[in-house]
């Protein structure tokens, strides 16, 4: 805390000898960070990140919530502070890093002084308050160090005044302001001192919560784990699945095919085999033939023939003792015949007097149970219309309540489908709309009004530039005019004083000698105080010099009438370009007149579209709210229906059981 607050860290936890300090234990490598995230005014969540360079801390502040994932990759290492600046850049602002100092001025919101102004901008976005809270970390840093004295109380206390007034008498000598110590304030700190140690003698209560939460947080670290081994096994299951899927298609796929080769493969040996059993077949016909011509003619042989005709007379004699014994034969075969046919009919007669008898107990049974069934047939019958009348009885009531039910169940559902709207609202919402339609139409009139008051004063604006430019033109020219006029008026008619005025009353034919070779812009000069010397001789200073080859500079001998003429012509010229001038200056009004007047227009069009877009626009919230209402009542009629409609539904289902309750006790009743 006291750290967060701008404490140095060497003033937390210093180093000597073997003890390692705060920068050294908590901050060892490159990698290492303390992250503090906090919320400002107005719920603005920031974070400040600290690292260690060796040998001071530097601090870093990132306006935006922390995040576990930009400062540790999935793999579980840490990224280095280039690379979580680079993903924080791409959603939030982030700081360079600043010096302990510089971060404790932008936290606390110090006042800057001098080279650090750039500082504000800073503790305008990430300082914990608007005001200054100076040395807050002296006051944080005794409550968590417990101290009760009053006197290091004070001896603290006269340090940050000591500090506070050092910092004064720095930043401005010649206004310098008196530092109070508030009772009030000591007393709240004493205050918090004896909630600290109330808060001591739960500290037992705090250490078993505390280690509570330590196993809570290996279970959840151990939990994680196995989530983590149970995501990966199923990440690889699903993969080696797929695998096997990909595989049992690409099986199945090369089954299809060998199947449809080997059918077609299959189909012409199939052919050949039926053929060449056809053939074996003709062929073992063709066998069996020769070997029955074999056998006739093994039999038929010479030797067989000569035996059968020495054996002919046994032949005769046995075939006639055949004979005589086949006669004996068929004579006790006849009497052995109609011995039988005796036995044959005796038989048959008295199996038809037995089946008379069968046949007569038979009627006699049939008839006896025909009777018996007729009388269990009517009274069954009769049972059975005494119940189906009884059933028929039950069913009547509980089937009109079912199709009562199932006929309101069935308009409920469609007043479901089209829940009934207040007719106000509709009639509202339809004026509404009406005030929409026309509404669009005025702003539309409005904008074609502006579009035109636009291009009109496009116009006049454009003929006002036009105007004044070719004014201005004018004006130049007629400068130009003039000033070429006042030339040749000063050629004709010399100032008194000047040069030219001296030479044209002292000197007849100047022009010929000492205009040949003077300076132009001599001749105009007032202050030079021209007058003859002592030699009477006409030469220019004394010294005579060859004119003529001078001669070709006669732009002061020119004739005066043509400087007349030409003076005459540039005062007509100025005289038009003047009329001209005023013409265009006059033009000039008219044209600012007509733009002032279409920028009038334009700004009343203006003006209207706004009223315009404003009527719309309340009109469209009317209609928004309109609909909000519609929907809400819409919204209340559905609600009610579904509760008419689930208890409809409800009765139905308990019509439904009483129905199946009835049929089910007919059917037992008829069994």
């Amino acid at each position: 805390m006291q750290l967060f607050w701008g404490e140095r860290p060497s003033s937390i936890v210093g180093g000597s000898g073997s003890k390692k300090g705060f920068l050294d234990y908590y901050l060892p490598r490159a990698s290492s960070y303390l992250v503090y995230e906090y919320q400002r005014p107005y719920q603005q969540v920031c974070h400040v990140m600290m690292q260690s360079d060796g040998r001071t801390a530097k601090y870093k502040f990132i306006d935006a919530p922390y995040q576990q994932d930009f400062y540790i990759t999935e793999t579980g290492f840490p990224r280095d502070s280039q690379s979580i600046e680079r993903l924080y850049r791409s959603i939030a602002e982030v700081s360079k890093f600043v010096a302990v100092d510089d971060y404790c001025s932008i936290i606390q919101c110090h006042q800057l002084t001098g080279g650090k102004k750039d500082l504000r901008l800073l503790q305008n976005r990430f300082a914990m308050a608007n005001s200054p809270i100076n040395h807050i970390e002296k006051v944080i840093g005794s409550v968590i160090e417990k101290i009760g004295d009053f006197d290091v109380i004070k001896q603290m206390l006269i340090d940050i005044s000591r500090s506070k007034l050092s910092h004064s008498f720095l930043q401005n000598e010649d206004e310098q302001q008196p530092f109070q110590l508030n009772k009030q304030h000591i007393d709240a700190w004493l205050a918090d001192l004896g909630a600290s140690r109330e808060i001591e003698a739960k500290r037992t209560d705090f250490d078993r919560l505390l280690q509570t939460i330590a196993e809570l947080k290996q279970s959840l670290k151990s939990l994680s784990h196995l989530h983590f081994l149970a995501q990966s096994k199923h990440k690889d299951c699903q993969q080696e699945t797929k695998a096997l899927e990909n595989s049992l298609k690409q099986l199945t796929q090369q089954r299809e095919q060998l199947k449809q080769t080997n059918e077609q493969e299959l189909e012409p040996r199939e052919d050949a085999l039926m053929e060449a059993n056809s053939r074996l077949n003709d062929l073992s016909y063709q066998i069996q033939a020769l070997e029955d011509q074999k056998l006739t003619f093994d039999e038929q042989g010479a030797e067989s023939f000569a035996v059968k005709g020495a054996k002919v007379e046994q032949y005769t004699k046995q075939q006639q003792d055949i004979q005589a014994e086949l006669d004996t034969l068929e004579h006790k075969t006849q009497e052995i015949k109609r011995f039988y046919e005796k036995q044959l009919s005796e038989l048959q007669h008295r199996h038809e007097k037995q089946i008379q008898n069968y046949q007569q107990q038979s009627s006699d049974a049939k008839l006896k149970q025909s009777q018996s069934l007729r009388e269990a047939d009517a009274e069954f019958q009769q049972r059975k219309d005494q119940l189906l009348l009884n059933k028929d009885n039950r069913l009547h009531p509980v089937k009109e309540q079912y199709a009562q039910f199932l006929t309101a169940f069935h308009l409920k559902q469609n007043e479901q489908k089209n829940p009934p709207i207040p007719a106000a609202l509709i009639e509202q919402q339809h004026k509404n709309r009406e005030a929409l339609d026309a509404a669009g139409k005025a702003s539309k009139l409005a904008y074609q009004a502006q579009a035109e008051a636009q291009n009109h004063y496009q116009q006049s604006f454009s003929h006002y530039q036009q105007t004044e430019q070719e004014l201005k033109d004018n004006k130049a020219g007629l400068k130009r005019s003039k000033e070429r006029h006042d030339e040749c008026m000063k050629r004709l008619r010399p100032e008194p004083g000047s040069l030219q005025y001296f030479l044209e009353q002292e000197a007849e034919g100047w022009q010929q000698n000492i205009g040949r070779v003077i300076a132009p812009e001599l001749l105009d000069h007032s202050g030079l105080d021209p007058q003859w010397s002592a030699n009477p001789n006409q030469t220019f200073y004394g010294l005579s010099i060859n004119l003529q080859a001078l001669a070709d500079r006669s732009y002061l001998t020119e004739d005066k009438v043509r400087l007349a003429q030409q003076e005459k012509d540039l005062f007509e010229q100025v005289s038009k370009l003047s009329k001209e001038c005023e013409g265009l200056e006059a033009g000039l009004v008219a044209a600012n007149k007509l733009r002032e007047q279409a920028k009038s227009a334009l700004d009343q069009t203006k003006s209207r579209v706004q009223q315009t877009e404003k009527l719309e626009e309340n009109l469209r919230n009317e209609a928004n709210g309109l609909a909000d209402q519609i929907k809400a009542e819409t919204a209340k009629a559905q609600q009610q229906l579904e509760q008419e409609i689930e208890r409809l539904s409800s009765d139905i289902k308990a019509c439904d059981k009483t129905l199946v309750a009835i049929e089910t006790e007919h059917q037992q009743a008829l069994q």
